[in-house]
């Protein structure tokens, strides 16, 4: 139902005619109004009251509407909020959860620490390693290394001939390329899906097929 209803074809005719009615009769002698005229008059006030008790009703149906319309708007809002509210402060618990704990931004892909920082660890791992080399090219002193840099330093010139890369935390030798934590990973993958992925620091290094081809010699322990 419109909220407002428009003034129907049959109410304009009919307030036409009454008004012509009552234009006859107020310009006539008393004694010449005829009973059809008195009549056709009683016809058209009962019509025209009719139409005015309808209106009446549908502007108490508008109004009942309007509240109805507003209660659920009202309510849709309080639970928009109460669902943005829930989003922010999962969004927040999953910063924290995937924050790295040496450079505390929300990792990319969840290792015990962040990709960024482990790549550079173990590239600085090798920069030190080589520093102890005698006649290394200049373009092998400094990190950051690539790929095919590793495989000249391990495979084809042999500068290096094994590799180990003591923990952050503890020193001791990690045997294995990190693996990503698989609940970290599921619980980063929903919560991308649902809102978004999370703000990564800039200049984050995108990750190649072989996260660590350019930072890992694969042969390592062999002392």
């Amino acid at each position: 139902m419109p909220l407002f209803a428009p003034s129907t074809p049959g109410a304009r005719s009919r307030s036409s005619s009454l008004s012509s009615i009552l234009t006859s009769v107020s310009s006539s002698p008393a004694e010449s109004v005829s009973s059809s005229n008195v009549e056709l008059l009683r016809v058209e006030l009962m019509a025209a009251r009719e139409e005015l008790k309808r209106l009446k009703s549908d502007a108490t149906q508008t109004k009942r509407a309007i509240k109805r319309a507003r209660n659920e708007l009202v309510g849709a809002l309080e639970e928009c909020t109460t669902l943005t509210t829930a989003a922010t402060e999962f969004v927040t618990v999953r910063d924290q959860l995937l924050a790295c704990p040496i450079c505390h931004q929300v990792m990319q892909r969840p290792f015990t620490f962040c990709y960024g920082c482990l790549r550079e660890y173990f590239q600085k791992l090798i920069q030190d390693r080589l520093a102890l080399v005698n006649n290394l090219p200049d373009e092998l002193k400094t990190a950051p290394y690539t790929a095919e840099d590793i495989h000249r330093i391990f495979v084809e010139e042999r500068y290096l001939i094994y590799m180990w890369y003591p923990c952050f935390i503890c020193q001791k030798d990690v045997k294995r390329k990190p693996t990503e934590h698989r609940a970290l990973r599921e619980l980063l993958d929903a919560a991308t899906e649902a809102f978004g992925g999370p703000n990564l620091p800039a200049g984050e290094p995108m990750a190649p097929a072989d996260l660590w081809a350019d930072c890992w010699y694969q042969t390592t322990n062999m002392h």
